[in-house]
């Protein structure tokens, strides 16, 4: 999200949807009452200039990247009190909970594209004395600014910037089997069949609406090309929702879950990596933080596994980013803790190390690309190329296009539409469509 969205599981069952929301549920409790027990911990050691760090980075990879803020940070002298959420509807229930007690988390990681709503209720910390400090209008990458850089102040500090548009496929069995990765969706449909033929699962994907809304943006990106993205998407407009090519999307997206296993429902992003990583599955169509635990199974681009764009995607980026907001405190040593960690953040050598765990892009223009491995390079090209032809855009799976209430609706019905082989085209859109009316901004 960017790490990923990471929305919590969608049971088709009636029994499953309870049993989620009673799991959901119980991780929301355990989580607040570990807060409130930090929340007295971080309080009695003040002056020991401690910070509550509330984020959802918590797959291998994930945890292996916050790791290098945090060792960094508490090399200067800070302490770090660790605040895992798993998946950002826990984060956000959690965070809401203690803003309303009066009590937030002294540091948040979220996606972009949230900031806003936290700003506009005065509630985070203005980070420009530091932004000016370390010439942040000048060094970051262009398309975070107008997120996090508000009424003419910035209030939060990006970690990343990810490709949501990704293939990654096992490069063995595609050499086994005489495969190349497939550029056009007749391509991608004869290597599915190839791939199936030969006993590997053709599609990798997990059963949450935001892993299925990832797939879904590829696949509208190919059928009605970046024009269509951008004025369905980015522009929202109306008509370009309820078109014929809108319904020529869905029927795509549609054949895709042909080439899915039945186990798919509720199947964590990383666990269906870790089925292209063993062979078990051929491709998968998700973000640069999948690269991040092929990494971390010491696993070689190239040579293991292969990245390239999506079919009919070569010459269209879409991102996500996450940053770390500040919530306002009252305690010196508090707010000194919160200055550091932003600088600590966005420092040159910790972008890079935090980005090559994570499997993305560093936040800033100025770190030296040959550092990273094949694929990141490739995304860190394909952005700058994307962007000087007008077709680098935000994602919708993950926040950055639309606002959590409009981003709720598009994942649900994308999500209901390739879990349930009843519903047609047509009915998908004209939910979406009714759907987008009800929310008012």
């Amino acid at each position: 999200m960017s790490g990923p969205a990471r929305r919590l599981t969608r049971s088709k069952s009636k029994k499953g949807n309870a049993m989620t929301k009673n799991w959901q549920g119980y991780m929301v409790r355990a989580l607040l009452a570990a807060t409130v027990l930090c929340t007295a911990a971080t309080a009695s050691v003040a002056d020991d200039k401690k910070l509550e760090v509330l984020h959802f980075f918590t797959a291998g990879s994930e945890a292996a990247a916050i790791g290098v803020i945090k060792d960094a940070f508490t090399a200067k002298g800070y302490g770090w009190v660790d605040l895992p959420a798993t998946g950002t509807d826990t984060l956000n229930q959690v965070l809401r909970s203690r803003v309303t007690a009066g009590s937030p988390p002294n540091a948040v990681l979220m996606h972009s594209n949230e900031v806003k709503q936290w700003v506009d209720q005065g509630a985070l910390v203005d980070l420009s004395p530091i932004a000016t400090k370390g010439n942040w209008d000048e060094v970051m990458s262009k398309g975070l600014i107008p997120h996090l850089k508000l009424n003419g102040a910035y209030y939060g500090v990006p970690t990343t910037v990810e490709r949501t548009n990704w293939l990654w496929y096992n490069k063995k069995v595609f050499d086994k089997l005489g495969l190349q990765p497939p550029t056009t969706l007749d391509e991608f449909h004869a290597v599915a069949d190839k791939l199936t033929a030969a006993g590997v699962i053709p599609l990798a994907i997990g059963g949450v609406n935001w892993q299925e809304a990832t797939l879904f943006e590829t696949v509208l990106v190919a059928v009605g090309g970046p024009d269509f993205y951008r004025k369905a998407i980015v522009e929202q407009n109306e008509e370009a929702l309820k078109s014929d090519t809108m319904i020529k999307v869905f029927d795509e997206f549609r054949n895709m879950n042909k080439y899915v296993d039945p186990n798919y429902p509720g199947r964590d992003w990383n666990i269906a990596a870790k089925m292209v990583m063993t062979g078990e599955a051929g491709m998968q169509v998700l973000g640069d933080y999948v690269k991040g635990e092929m990494v971390l199974a010491n696993l070689k681009p190239n040579a293991d596994y292969g990245c390239a764009p999506p079919p009919g995607n070569a010459q269209t980026y879409l991102s996500v980013s996450t940053a770390f907001v500040f919530f306002k405190s009252k305690n010196a040593s508090v707010e000194a803790a919160q200055d550091a960690l932003a600088e600590t953040t966005f420092d040159p050598k910790v972008q890079l190390g935090f980005n090559l765990k994570k499997g993305a892009t560093p936040a800033r223009t100025d770190v030296d690309s040959a550092a990273l491995d094949f694929c990141a390079q490739a995304s860190y090209k394909a952005q700058v190329d994307a962007a000087s032809h007008g077709q680098a855009f935000p994602a919708i799976s993950h926040f950055e296009a639309w606002s959590p209430a409009k981003s709720g609706i598009f994942m649900d019905v994308v999500s209901t539409f390739f879990e349930q082989p009843s519903m047609t085209s047509k009915a998908a859109v004209d939910q979406l469509v009714n759907g987008l009316k009800t929310i008012s901004e």
